[in-house]
């Protein structure tokens, strides 16, 4: 009976980490899609861009690998959280990355129906003159 138990704790709790990891994929996604247009359509692609985009595809990589895994399911959700604590603290450092940063300042001006001047690398509001 306890084995049951604890064969169905960590059946949910390998669903919702799969759930998370999977809401978290489709956030970064699309942040990375919008990012690397943005970056390309602005001509500010660089070097720290795409480091930025190959540690989040390893760090997806890492996810979708740990499911094939021939080990122990403890260490599986160790895995598998240890991952998704990385994916999250990733995103919140991309905030950091200079060019990363100025890509999503372009893309939140331009949102919000401004215009980017890359002289000043300021957001100005446009002239309907």
């Amino acid at each position: 009976m306890k084995e049951n138990i604890v064969k169905i704790a960590r059946i949910i709790i390998y669903v919702l980490l799969i759930l998370v990891f999977l809401v978290n994929s489709v956030i970064f996604g699309f942040y990375c899609s919008i990012i690397t247009f943005t970056s390309i359509i602005t001509s500010n692609f660089d070097i720290q861009i795409f480091l930025y985009l190959i540690v989040l595809l390893l760090l997806t990589l890492g996810f979708i690998s740990s499911f094939f895994m021939k080990s122990i399911n403890k260490f599986r959700i160790l895995l598998l959280l240890i991952l998704i604590i990385l994916q999250m603290v990733y995103f919140r450092i991309s905030f950091y990355i200079p060019t990363v940063n100025k890509v999503i300042e372009i893309e939140a001006c331009l949102d919000s129906g401004k215009l980017w001047n890359d002289v000043n690398n300021t957001c100005e509001i446009k002239n309907t003159n």
